[in-house]
């Protein structure tokens, strides 16, 4: 009879190198990653200049959870106790309204570039990804990514 444990820790191990999920490749076929980086770099810049940050705020939450109330009668007068119940307060976050308008201006402006944007996991450290500092092979000559531009 034959073990399951193998398998199932080749799965286990292919699982963890994509945990993370894929993230963006900017790519543009024979360009070095100081040209990229310059791109990005300029159009981050150029979407900031356009689309200024407008920071909203939200609140969420709070709450109020009664406790239990008991009265008894002592012989002279009535007496209470309230045990357990509490509040909550309401936690209040800030974020950028237009964050996600200037992404995507970022990425339109990359494109006018010349470069693309492609998804790719993250490389483990068995992966050989190609020398970043050579120029740009063809993406689908890209398997993985050490790390996201954007």
């Amino acid at each position: 009879m034959r073990s399951i444990y193998p398998i199932a820790l080749a799965l286990l191990l292919s699982a963890c190198q994509t945990i993370s999920g894929p993230v963006d490749m900017v790519h543009k076929t024979g360009s070095i990653h100081e040209q990229r980086q310059d791109a990005v770099d300029q159009c981050r810049i150029a979407s900031i200049n356009k689309i200024p940050q407008i920071i909203g705020t939200e609140t969420v939450g709070g709450s109020y959870i009664p406790g239990t109330t008991n009265c008894y009668d002592t012989g002279f007068g009535v007496s209470c106790n309230t045990f357990g119940g509490g509040y909550t307060p309401p936690q209040s976050y800030s974020f950028d309204v237009n964050q996600d308008l200037r992404e995507r201006e970022i990425r339109r402006c990359l494109r006018r570039k010349g470069y693309e944007i492609y998804q790719r996991p993250l490389c483990s450290s068995d992966d050989f990804p190609y020398d970043v500092n050579a120029p740009q092979p063809p993406a689908d000559r890209i398997a993985c990514v050490t790390s996201s531009l954007l």
